[in-house]
């Protein structure tokens, strides 16, 4: 039959603690509680988790977040972090304290591995220093890369609570690439932005044909819609363990399962090219996707404080106050007052600029309508820059439904402005198409 699993579905008991809540009762003056338990799809098979609270008091063992820092690489997510650490009533996790690899200030990736969440809430708990004083409110991690692998949001909620809260943070879409752009060194390997945009736009479009056939193969026609955009409808799934064991199988055929070990059925000149962290970070421009995928786990407005990036440049007070109020900061903590600046909407171009000219004087050809430009202009260079950003801003702009919109806007409270969000497509269009 279709839709279901071609392997038993073998359920594993992943005891948070390691097994039992050891000295938690004596450490933490008897406070410890078991909550339900919570189960998950991976690699076909369920596996459930007993939650634990996690403790602020002084040496705790029991130290995981209830507070998930979100958005894409460069939208603002260190900023956040930053902000909480410096009122001394938050802990940020560190993966480098746990021995792994992880990329940034805040980040310790601990979702994306199953041989780091496999150690259950014990091996978390080595990302966060120990509380050493009294006044900590919480446990904070910061992770761009969880925006996009989509079996986190279900692994999230089971190792840390249904009622965990999130900041989302988004940017300008065009300013957001480009500072991933020169953020992940692309001009040192002699990459030119429109090839970028090129090489990501494909990765994403090849990635998201598969998800769609695969999607199609697996549900069960008779009872269950074929179009993927229909994923994260509740009308359409009303169970998220189906929505979640959808996922984990989509994930096995077109991501080469968690970790990205092969390329499914991704097929063509970019399967190397998909497999790519970067390249595969496009989906996380996406804001709509991210917020409808997470919003389905965690589904309350109240859990979410989303906020622009642009915020950050305009309001730096009163995005400091948003971000301290949603995180429980204590009060009595001074927020100083900075200076409002504008948002310098060249400022992206003029960065690719003289990345652009550096990589032509090393004769690096950059194209236009199919040929090599000769000896380019600022203004030719210019002009290929801005093909490149509507290349993007198109594509986008072709991924954003209506109802992703619309449920983007309760969850956040407000509708990005941002140009491809202007422009949406109705989901009976999108079944019109047979997408």
């Amino acid at each position: 039959m279709r839709g279901r699993l071609a392997t038993a579905t073998a359920v594993v008991t992943l005891w948070r603690g390691g097994g039992q809540e050891r000295g938690s009762a004596a450490e933490d003056g008897g406070k410890a509680q078991m909550l339900e338990a919570e189960c998950f799809w991976y690699n076909s098979a369920e596996r459930c988790v007993v939650p634990v609270p996690p403790s602020v008091e002084v040496g705790s063992s029991r130290r995981w977040p209830r507070l998930l820092g979100l958005g894409a690489a460069k939208s603002g997510t260190t900023v956040t972090a930053r902000m909480l650490e410096m009122t001394g009533q938050y802990i940020i996790g560190d993966g480098k304290l746990a021995d792994h690899q992880s990329c940034c200030f805040g980040e310790t990736s601990f979702f994306v591995k199953e041989t780091l969440w496999s150690q259950g809430l014990e091996g978390y708990a080595k990302c966060f220093p120990r509380v050493k004083t009294n006044g900590i409110v919480g446990y904070y991690e910061k992770a761009p890369i969880y925006s996009f692998v989509t079996l986190v949001p279900f692994l999230a909620r089971a190792y840390l609570s249904p009622d965990l809260k999130i900041i989302f943070s988004i940017r300008d879409t065009f300013d957001n690439d480009v500072s991933q752009y020169v953020f992940f060194k692309l001009p040192q390997q002699n990459t030119t932005y429109p090839a970028w945009v090129k090489s990501r736009v494909q990765s994403h479009a090849a990635f998201e044909s598969c998800r769609a056939r695969r999607f199609a193969a697996f549900v069960d026609a008779a009872s269950e819609p074929t179009q993927i955009h229909r994923l994260y409808d509740p009308a359409s799934f009303d169970s998220l363990a189906r929505v979640n064991q959808i996922e984990d199988h989509l994930q096995i055929a077109c991501e080469g399962g968690q970790t990205g070990a092969a390329d499914g059925d991704v097929e063509g000149p970019f399967r190397l090219h998909f497999r790519g962290l970067h390249l595969r970070q496009l989906r996380t421009l996406i804001v709509t996707d991210v917020v409808e995928r997470w919003s389905r786990v965690f589904p309350r407005p109240e859990q979410w404080l989303c906020y622009t990036n642009e915020e950050l440049v305009t309001d730096p007070a009163g995005a400091k106050r948003k971000i301290f109020d949603h995180a429980g900061v204590r009060d009595g903590l001074r927020v100083e007052e900075e200076t409002p600046r504008q948002v310098d909407t060249n400022r992206s171009v003029g960065r690719l600029l003289t990345r652009t000219r550096d990589l032509v004087a090393l004769g690096i050809n950059l194209h236009r309508e199919g040929s090599v430009l000769e000896d380019p202009t600022d203004a030719e260079i210019i002009q290929v820059l801005l093909d490149a950003k509507r290349r993007l801003l198109d594509y986008v702009a072709t991924r954003v439904r209506c109802a992703a919109l619309d449920r983007f806007a309760h969850i956040c409270g407000f509708t990005p402005s941002y140009d491809p969000y202007r422009r949406c497509i109705p989901d009976a269009d999108l079944a019109a198409q047979g997408a």
